[in-house]
């Protein structure tokens, strides 16, 4: 489960992002108007999803508690960068400021996955920043390609659609549906369905 801590400057904002980041896997651990809001928790969560990068006038982590992956929503793609970069944030995406829930489901797992995301559109004038598609060592060793079916199922597992809402869009029954998704996490080694997507952002297998 990745605990998802929202940071907006307003609350009827902060209710709108916390619809756009759930999803299976995700548990949404609190709200605040700015990251020092995260020095009120128990436990840290394992990622924040902020509204804007000026919310990155504070620090990140601390020496006391462990800097969470960090999502921004913003149009300043080279800005925004150019900050996360600079914390000691463990993986970090900056999406669109318009983003639908299916971006910003799979900027949460990417990003609690150690990896860094950027808007294909911004990655050429954003050269000198690391993009995270690297493989983990092994990884991919023994792993079975999908077909052209499997690739659909896992995309839609990235929007976080049910067996029977991938069947509905793909035109199959919901027990087909299941028994691609079976196969999906097999191929991949994953032992769920938020696994079996991260897995799938890593190989860019899957596009946000």
């Amino acid at each position: 489960m990745i605990d998802v801590f929202v940071v907006a400057a307003s609350g009827a904002v902060r209710r709108a992002l916390r619809r756009l980041a759930e999803g299976a896997g995700v548990r949404i651990a609190g709200e605040g108007d700015s990251l020092a809001a995260l020095d009120g928790l128990m436990e840290p969560p394992d990622v924040a999803v902020l509204q804007h990068e000026r919310l990155l006038r504070d620090p990140v982590g601390g020496r006391e508690r462990p800097a969470p992956a960090v999502v921004v929503l913003t149009d300043a793609t080279a800005r925004a960068a150019a900050r996360l970069g600079a914390t000691d944030a463990r993986g970090w995406a900056v999406i669109p400021a318009d983003a639908g829930a299916s971006q910003v489901y799979a900027a949460i797992l990417a990003s609690a996955a150690g990896l860094t995301v950027l808007p294909t559109t911004a990655s050429a004038g954003v050269a000198d920043l690391r993009v995270g598609h690297e493989e983990e060592e092994g990884d991919t060793e023994g792993m079975e390609a999908l077909t052209p079916r499997e690739r659909e199922v896992l995309e839609h597992l990235a929007r976080g659609l049910s067996n029977r809402a991938i069947g509905a869009r793909l035109g199959i029954s919901e027990h087909t549906a299941k028994f691609h998704v079976a196969s999906v996490l097999a191929k991949l080694g994953a032992g769920n369905r938020a696994e079996a997507v991260r897995r799938g952002l890593r190989r860019g297998l899957v596009s946000l």
